[in-house]
């Protein structure tokens, strides 16, 4: 289904159903679409993000109410009946569109009450006690925003300033005096990038423009202090706040500071003295993002693959515990004030509540709808923790809210042990009967604790079950859409195949009639120059239709190309060694090949023709003007993308990358692309025919190559082809 958004004229695509649908009815405020299937099921979805939040196998919904709290719905053949719409009081999830530019950065109040999130073009920031009432402030090049420990500022991060807002909220929401704006002075006069703010309020840690860390005193005029050291390269990790973890962090009292990584010959944690800018300690420990705990007596470090917490002053480790997943990015955690209380992304789909020092875990915090987390902030009281996903949207957990309703099913995670039996109200008469109520009370205190065990796990089983199940499922409906489309294109391409073999043998045939006579004219009339050019431009184009039956031919692969051992990187090389200067005089071409892939069992020039295509196209898509990559690494897994063509089964590949910095390709077009005869250039001198990179997926599904596109408008594209190493006969 395609969602239309009238105001921009854009379109979002919704997947989902497996049926056609044939109900389709909006709430009345907008928000939510239901949509009914053939297959008698309805689906809600979220309007503003585009996502499913229920399925209804019950019947189709038909309408709202004029409330939007009840639907009416139809089930075949029974009857009708009505569905009761609530919304859950502990979860919500916030948006930041893209139209406002990048996601860069989220902050929350220590309070737990303002959101601040930082776009590249504003400041989005939402009322989380007055049902997310939310505020935008537009503006250019924002790169980062942090709320002051007191709520009444917020530290603006633009580049080339450092700004102060004052910040003063009112019934509507948050309000933003910007006639009371104020430039910070920095050393130099140097840009910010991002600050980290003590929680007393007196001290900041700002990353200037050239990477340097210096330390600024906002209450007094003193001399800045500058670390020793200074970042190797800009990172788009945020620094830590009071509320969560960071690249860098400040203590509350401003005395130490601490980098994450990027500092130094090694990414380890470095501790510094925030007065000299002296290096303090070094911890044994890898890349990771720090924070301290509100009092500022730990330290928290979140690598790739573990947490840990260490004291203050003397910097000892005193509990470390794994991630349950190794990635490339470093998790995050964030400490609660006043008890030896944290939260941590135990994966990039899951925070989890647990003690500081011991290996208790409390609750496991798993959204409706998975998301990979990036970043995590949580207010000083635990009372709400907010979660920043890669695809710009936050979830908004209300803990002490689902604490409560939990406690009311005897869950409280607060509570180690809710089911402590009563003492006894009655005085016993004698030891005798001490001790027999006392084993009689045990014992049935153990069988109900053993009742409660067995009935909890079971429970526990049949989720993690349906978990399962339905992450199997989903996995499944995904890879047979995938398989639908790959079987429609095959079919698309062998019918175009075999017409395309009967033209050209046909045009073949006429071609040969047509240059066998400029022969025998060109004989006769040597004498004639007149003649003879014409004779010469016959031949020119007689060649050229030849080139073009070849083209043709290409599809149906109706004659076996001279297959491997081909060399990759010699092919590279000599490919774009064919390319004129004209050709890349506007190009920066940069070849990243390795060197010591092992030879392919394709034919050279099916690999020649394929990489040709991608360079012609990529030079048109950037009108011979921009930044041309191509790759070329060795792989032992089928790298992980979305792909067009999979590559049949081998125990290593090789991956060649073809990069642009073009416009990139819209969504709408990206499911077209290989599609015979589509082409998006359909004006000027060279329009397009639409057959350049049909053919490259032709020759793919034949030779068995993996294909795969990754595209995002303004962010140019990038075409993957996925050859499987095939031992070759000696």
């Amino acid at each position: 289904m395609y969602l239309w958004e009238q105001a921009t004229g854009s379109a979002r695509i919704l997947r989902g159903h497996s049926e056609p649908c044939v109900r389709l009815t909006f709430s009345p405020d907008g928000a939510l679409l239901a949509t009914g299937s053939r297959d008698g099921t309805t689906r809600f979805w979220d309007v503003a993000q585009g996502q499913t939040l229920v399925v209804a196998t019950e019947g189709l919904a038909n309408v709202f109410s004029h409330d939007g709290r009840r639907v009416g719905f139809w089930k075949p053949s029974e009857g009708y009946g009505i569905w009761r719409l609530t919304s859950s009081e502990g979860y919500e999830q916030l948006v930041c569109p893209k139209s406002a530019g990048a996601f860069l950065s989220v902050d929350l109040s220590p309070s737990g009450r303002w959101c601040i999130a930082t776009q590249s073009k504003g400041i989005r920031i939402w009322d989380l006690k007055n049902g997310a009432r939310e505020n935008f402030f537009p503006g250019t090049n924002f790169m980062s925003a942090r709320i002051t420990p007191d709520e009444t500022a917020l530290y603006i991060c633009r580049g080339s300033t450092l700004e102060r807002w004052p910040f003063s909220p009112d019934e509507t929401g948050a309000k933003i005096n910007a006639d009371a704006m104020e430039i910070v002075a920095l050393p130099e006069g140097r840009g910010a990038r991002a600050i980290a703010l003590s929680l007393d309020g007196h001290w900041a840690l700002v990353e200037l423009s050239d990477l340097q860390l210096v330390v600024l005193n906002l209450v007094s005029n003193t001399p800045p202090v500058f670390l020793a050291e200074h970042f190797r390269q800009f990172s788009a990790r945020t620094p830590a706040s009071a509320t969560g973890a960071g690249r860098f962090a400040i203590s509350p009292d401003g005395r130490w500071a601490v980098t994450g990584f990027g500092i130094g010959p090694e990414d380890h944690p470095m501790v510094w003295d925030a007065q000299t800018g002296a290096l303090v300690a070094t911890l044994p420990f890898r890349s990771a993002v720090v924070a301290f705990s509100p009092d500022g007596r730990r330290l928290g470090t979140a690598g790739t693959g573990t947490f840990a917490v260490w004291s203050v002053d003397d910097w000892k480790l005193l509990n470390s515990f794994n991630r349950d997943e190794n990635g490339v990015t470093q998790g995050s955690l964030a400490f609660v004030l006043g008890r030896d209380e944290m939260v941590v992304t135990r994966t990039r789909q899951f925070a989890q509540l647990r003690h500081a020092l011991t290996n208790e875990a409390y609750a496991d915090l798993i959204a409706p709808q998975l998301q990979s987390v990036n970043s995590l902030r949580m207010s000083l009281d635990g009372g709400v923790m907010v979660t920043a996903s890669a695809t710009d949207k936050l979830q908004v957990w209300h803990l002490e809210v689902l604490r409560k309703k939990l406690a009311a099913l005897n869950l409280d995670w607060r509570t180690p042990h809710p089911n402590t039996p009563e003492a006894v109200a009655a005085k016993p008469n004698s030891s005798r009967t001490v001790q027999t109520t006392l084993i009689v009370s045990l014992a049935g205190f153990c069988v109900a604790a053993l009742f409660a065990l067995a009935s909890l796990r079971r429970h526990r089983e049949a989720i993690t079950g349906y978990l399962a199940a339905e992450t199997k499922a989903a996995v499944r409906n995904r890879e047979l859409e995938i398989a639908k489309v790959e079987l429609m294109h095959s079919q698309k391409m062998q019918a175009l195949g075999s017409l395309a073999t009967g033209i050209a043998h046909d045009f073949n045939n006429l071609l040969s009639v047509i240059r066998m006579s400029n022969k025998l004219i060109g004989r006769a009339t040597k004498t004639d120059a007149d003649i003879q050019e014409n004779v010469a431009d016959i031949e020119a184009a007689v060649m050229q239709g030849k080139s073009v039956v070849g083209s043709m031919l290409g599809y149906a692969r109706t004659e076996d190309a001279v297959a491997g051992p081909t060399d990759m990187g010699s092919v590279v090389e000599e490919t774009v060694s064919l390319l004129s200067k004209e050709f890349l005089s506007g190009i920066a071409l940069t070849l990243e090949l390795d060197r010591a892939v092992p030879k392919v069992n394709v034919s050279r020039g099916r690999l020649e023709q394929i990489l040709l295509n991608l360079i012609v196209n990529a030079s048109e898509a950037m009108a011979g003007k921009g930044k041309l990559k191509i790759a070329l690494h060795q792989r032992a897994q089928i790298p992980l993308k979305r792909y067009a063509l999979r590559p049949s089964n081998a125990e290593n590949f090789i991956e060649l990358t073809v990069m642009d910095s073009g416009p990139g390709i819209a969504p709408e077009n990206q499911l077209r692309l290989f599609e015979p005869f589509f082409t998006t250039k359909r004006s000027g001198a060279k329009a397009g025919t639409g057959l350049g990179l049909s053919l490259v997926h032709s020759i793919a599904q034949q030779d068995g190559l993996g294909l795969a596109v990754e595209s995002e408008t303004d962010k140019g594209a990038t075409f993957t082809i996925v050859v499987p190493v095939l031992i070759l006969d000696s």
